[in-house]
């Protein structure tokens, strides 16, 4: 069908006669092609064969095209092979077609993706460009097939001449002693190793020269020997020397103390440098560097010292600073310095000894009588909204069961848990709070902690409040389509993330009636939709309708409205009027010109009327203008 010819009904005469008169050498189909009066799109599937294909909108023959598809080619795409067989019509992505219940076909003869094959398209350029890479690639192929027989010549006239050199030398005629070389080798050999033995016939040159060797070692390494040990005794008489001057030096100092300062800071000392050097005993030269170790040991150490005073001192201001925030009219006169420590110490005493049983009393009855109480009615609250939630989804539900979704399918709305981390705790903690302990003492002082901290982050984080307060987000929602033979699940729309816009459209126009359902009351106790729903005034407005949306979109949600019997003012841009004129009955047209509008009323068969009158005259200003030209 694709590399059929298109014949306009005027040409039909001429075509035939010139196929009749002409040898074509192949095989050719046309149709005759006449006008189509009243031509209407009708509903396809979303995953239609039909929507893989584009046809140029501005095309002489769309409609016909478009009935031929529709009428050819209406094959349902498959995935899977359980879609597959579900379906009357049908195709899969490796080829298999389904034109009936019964028949199927497979034609494997050429690869499906094989792009050379390819006849569709509103331009043949990339298979032009196909076709000639692939030229080239065999053309490319060729030059290296002549290269490798090339080679394989060249092979070949080498062996040849090899064959050639070895003919020749069968007939070669010279001696075979003037070519034996290996007789010669065996006599310069033989000469060699006489020589050798003479050489090492007298044993008493060879001592003499294996003695001279020894010596010669020997004084060597004495040599060697006397330079080290010279070496070794500058060393030893330097150190002696460096030593002598270090000891001079330290008797010096020593002898600047007293016995008072010895008694007092040597003792310390001693045990300081017993910690820090395992008791080692240093060198006399090592004194000054072990001194300065020593001293930035002690440094460190006191810097230690002092870092953990002001840490202790710091976090007894803090706590200072917290109990006059608590209790502000305790502390009045009171300074927040380690100067004031007497002054808390003396509060503190004050507080455990007097006033301590009457603060428990006093939490215990606030505990009891107002906190817990509070905390569960505000619980009690939280909870009586999530119900609330279930109810509306159970009823939206039952509406959307009356809806078809697809052919054969129907959504529900689905929640879960939330699993964010955040409002897991507060309920956990929530719960906490509320729930029955059987030890009093422990469940007094247990559950205002608890509750007293629940209620600070709440004031202090109000972003934090808002999200974990709002039962909303206790719960994910999710669309789930399913079968409507077996309930069972096809498809889980967590998302409109990946899904195509016609989907997502469908999705929300399922959900926006079945809401429609709901806020009109039109499902009934039993939750099914009521019969006398079409008797009833349910008007929706729906402004820029249909605006983004692509036309099977817009059909179904039409269809959907209709078969709901809501009445629908549609205010739209001129947009999508061949698909909503079969849902209206009367069109108002508006326009604005000076500051005034003007509304133009009239049913559809007027609004029709008038159209078919303008395209006529469209028409025949366009003849005379081809007249004219």
């Amino acid at each position: 069908f694709a590399l059929s010819l298109i014949v306009p009904d005027d040409l039909y005469q001429q075509v035939s006669e010139f196929v009749e008169q002409t040898h074509l050498g192949t095989r050719l189909v046309y149709y005759r092609i006449k006008a189509i009066d009243n031509f209407y799109s009708q509903s396809v599937k979303e995953n239609s064969l039909i929507n893989k294909v584009e046809i140029k909108s501005d095309s002489e023959h769309y409609e016909w095209l478009y009935l031929e598809l529709q009428k050819r080619f209406d094959y349902l795409c498959c995935d899977n092979l359980a879609e597959f067989r579900r379906s009357e019509k049908a195709i899969t992505p490796k080829g298999q077609i389904k034109s009936s219940m019964f028949r199927h076909e497979k034609d494997d003869r050429h690869n499906i993706l094989d792009k050379s094959r390819y006849v569709l398209g509103w331009s043949n350029k990339e298979k032009i460009q196909l076709l000639s890479q692939q030229l080239v690639n065999l053309n490319t192929e060729i030059e290296q097939l002549k290269s490798r027989i090339k080679q394989l010549d060249q092979e070949k006239q080498l062996i040849d001449e090899k064959r050639i050199n070895a003919r020749n030398l069968a007939d070669f005629s010279i001696p075979f002693e003037q070519l034996n070389w290996s007789v010669y080798s065996q006599q310069i050999e033989q000469l060699q190793s006489e020589k050798q033995q003479l050489e090492h016939s007298s044993d008493i040159l060879q001592n003499l020269k294996n003695q001279l060797i020894e010596q010669s070692e020997n004084a060597k390494k004495l040599q060697q020997k006397m330079d080290h040990k010279l070496s070794q005794k500058g060393a030893k008489d330097n150190e002696i020397q460096t030593d002598e001057e270090f000891l001079t030096d330290a008797q010096a100092q020593y002898s600047t103390l007293n016995d008072q300062q010895i008694k007092q800071y040597f003792p310390g000392l001693d045990k300081f440098y017993q910690h820090y050097f395992n008791g080692e005993i240093p060198e006399i030269r090592s004194i000054n560097p072990r001194t300065s170790e020593f001293k930035a040991k002690l440094n460190v150490r006191v810097h230690n010292l002092e870092e953990k005073r002001r840490r202790q001192e710091n976090k007894m201001i803090t706590a200072m600073s917290e109990f006059a925030h608590q209790f502000p009219n305790d502390v009045n006169d009171v300074d927040k310095s380690p100067q004031a420590l007497p002054e808390y110490q003396k509060m503190l005493k004050k507080l455990d000894e007097e006033d301590l049983p009457r603060h428990e009393s006093r939490f215990k009855e606030m505990l009891n009588q107002d906190t817990i109480r509070a905390m569960a009615v505000f619980r009690s609250h939280l909870d009586k909204q999530e119900e609330t939630i279930d109810a509306r989804i159970h009823l939206i539900n039952h509406a959307l069961h009356e809806l078809d979704y697809q052919d054969g399918t129907y959504i529900e709305i689905d929640r879960i848990a939330s699993p964010d981390i955040e409002i897991k705790d507060f309920k956990f903690r929530l719960k906490q709070c509320v729930e029955f302990s059987a030890d009093e003492n422990l469940y007094s002082e247990e559950k205002f902690i608890r509750v007293k901290d629940l209620i600070e982050q709440m004031r202090n984080e109000p972003r934090w409040t808002q999200k974990v307060v709002d039962v909303r987000y206790w719960h994910l929602f999710n669309v789930i389509e399913r079968y409507r033979e077996d309930k069972s699940e096809k498809e889980c729309y967590s998302d409109s993330g990946g899904k195509s816009g016609g989907q997502k459209e469908k999705l929300a126009y399922s959900i926006l009636a079945a809401a429609i359902l709901l806020q009109y009351g039109l499902v009934d106790k039993d939750c099914h939709l009521g019969s006398n729903n079409k008797r009833r005034f349910n008007l929706v407005v729906i402004d820029e309708a249909f605006a983004r949306g692509s036309k099977d979109s817009t059909r179904f949600g039409l269809e959907l409205f209709k078969k709901l019997g809501l009445q629908l003012l549609l205010v739209t841009p001129l947009q999508k009027l061949d698909i909503i004129e079969h849902y209206v009955k009367h069109v108002h047209f508006v326009d604005q010109k000076n500051k005034h509008s003007l509304l133009l009323n009239m049913t559809i068969d007027e609004y029709r009327h008038k159209v078919q009158q303008n395209q006529k005259l469209q028409q025949v200003a366009s003849m005379i203008t081809m007249e004219d030209s």
